[in-house]
């Protein structure tokens, strides 16, 4: 029992300190790059494991619960996939003039998914899982169209995306 006490303790005292972690992990990743590059691979099954984990703490009905009512998820489309890159694009425009590829760079960066990196904040505070989990879902399945599309729509290039790569990396 114990162990359990401490483990709970650790837990509030990381939890306190978790607002602190990506400033952290921001600044030792500006002063050591080359350290951290060697982790890059790690990354991808990181938050996979932090979201199944998640996950199987989740009741289907509690995720019924959450696409029953579509609201938040239809303005999370409106807000990420559609208001984000065109504010990214006007600014980005604005700043980076005569640099068509550092526009076109940061519209692909606001593009792709996101609800991966949102889910371990919302575990932290306790927010709904359920909603989140199917954001990352429906952001997932909506990927492969949307990220082409969005910057086909808005700058008029074009990206190709290696499905068969994809598909192998997603069975490891």
């Amino acid at each position: 029992m114990k162990l359990i006490e401490a483990v709970n303790r650790l837990d509030k005292i990381l939890a306190q300190a978790m607002p602190l972690a990506p400033l952290l992990g921001l600044a030792l990743g500006v002063l050591w790059p080359h350290f951290f590059l060697g982790f890059r691979p790690f990354v991808p099954f990181l938050f996979g494991a932090m979201t199944l984990a998640g996950a199987l703490r989740l009741k289907a009905r509690e995720i019924g619960k959450a696409v029953s009512s579509p609201i938040p998820l239809v303005f999370y489309i409106l807000t990420s996939r559609i208001f984000m890159p065109l504010i990214i694009l006007f600014l980005s425009s604005l700043i980076f003039r005569n640099e068509p590829d550092m526009v076109l760079g940061f519209v692909l960066n606001y593009a792709v998914p996101t609800a991966v990196t949102s889910f371990l904040w919302v575990t932290i505070f306790k927010g709904d899982l359920a909603l989140v989990l199917s954001i990352i879902l429906l952001d997932t399945i909506l990927a492969p169209l949307v990220v082409p599309g969005t910057v086909r729509l808005l700058l008029g290039a074009t990206i190709t995306i290696d499905y068969l790569a994809w598909r192998f990396l997603c069975c490891i």
